[in-house]
């Protein structure tokens, strides 16, 4: 890594976060943020996440993912805490990046099986559980949650409109697929605001020395419906994608995500009809987004692919989903 990549946060460390002599090691650097570990020698390590001013995340989601972080703090909740500035800014800015410094979590990736999809499910529950408390003041700042269904397929069908007079004909049939699907999601904007963590995998979570199960990664986190959630933390444990390992089936994950979410939080009978948009929204506006790029780009479409046997396998897996959880209702 060169100098120059870390120099701005060294530098910032040192003038507002009284930290001299740190190290950095990059634990993601895109054009849309850099995401590093700092390690302070005796002290417990940070993660310090900047995003470039004018860029896709604006100020506002960089102290709106604070105000998250800071609200889980006073409510005790396990999850990264926020390291505010000397000044007390939650968000800084400097040299053309904002800038927000959390402690680090540290534990190993959790395995996708039964005991630890429990131990996350019941995280989960404990999160959506904190709904009574949002209420109060210290909740009113709060942001709405970046990826929602209302917003992204949206997004999908403008992507894949744009593309309609480019569609070849050996295509046609599965962009009108993807079209009638886009539309037939459901929003669930009618379902209850709790503070959801909005990208819940096994992925975005880890286990503690302790054996605490704890999520990490709360960029997006905000006000959502919990059923988004769970949705998307039941298809990510139950089918695979290109970022999980090979799935055999095994239906004691999702019983064992349900059971631990339900020690927590319940959901209602009208969340768990919306259960298979939330589970499906997602998968199929990934889909969308890719089928534009393969028309606009004229490649050919891959068979088979991921997302799609991620759609396919919704209906199936909700309907396991609601049995175990109506046993709690």
């Amino acid at each position: 890594m060169h100098q120059q990549e870390v120099e701005p946060f060294g530098s910032l460390l040192a003038q507002q976060y009284a930290a001299p002599g740190l190290s950095l090691q990059p634990l993601a650097l895109t054009a849309e943020k850099r995401t590093y570990r700092v390690e302070r020698g005796r002290g417990e390590p940070w993660v310090l996440r900047a995003y470039p001013v004018g860029g896709r995340h604006d100020r506002a989601f960089a102290l709106g993912q604070a105000a998250v972080l800071s609200f889980l703090g006073e409510q005790g909740y396990p999850a990264p805490r926020l390291v505010r500035a000397r000044d007390g800014a939650a968000v800084v800015e400097h040299q053309g990046w904002q800038v927000i410094v959390t402690t680090f979590i540290e534990g190993a990736a959790i395995a996708f099986a039964p005991a630890s999809l429990g131990l996350l499910g019941e995280a989960l529950g404990r999160l959506h559980a904190l709904g009574s408390v949002v209420a109060t003041p210290p909740g009113a700042a709060l942001p709405r949650a970046g990826m929602l269904p209302a917003n992204e397929i949206r997004f999908a069908l403008g992507q894949i409109t744009a593309v309609e007079q480019q569609v070849p004909a050996g295509l046609r049939g599965r962009y009108d697929t993807i079209l009638s699907a886009l539309h037939g999601v459901h929003d669930c904007e009618d379902l209850p605001r709790v503070v959801i963590h909005n990208d819940c995998h096994p992925g975005n979570s880890v286990r503690t020395p302790v054996g605490r199960v704890v999520p990490i990664d709360w960029e997006g986190a905000g006000f959502g419906p919990a059923v988004i959630d769970v949705g998307f933390l039941l298809v990510s444990c139950d089918t695979p994608s290109p970022w999980t390992p090979p799935l055999p089936p095994d239906p004691e994950r999702v019983c064992a995500v349900v059971a631990g979410y339900c020690r927590r939080h319940l959901l209602a009978p009208a969340e768990l009809d919306r259960l298979p948009d939330a589970m499906r929204f997602r998968s199929l506006v990934f889909g969308a987004c890719s089928f534009a790029g393969t028309v606009r780009q004229g490649r050919r479409e891959e068979e088979g692919t991921w997302w799609w046997r991620r759609y396919q396998a919704v209906d199936e897996l909700a309907a396991r989903a609601r049995s175990q959880f109506e046993k709690y209702l």
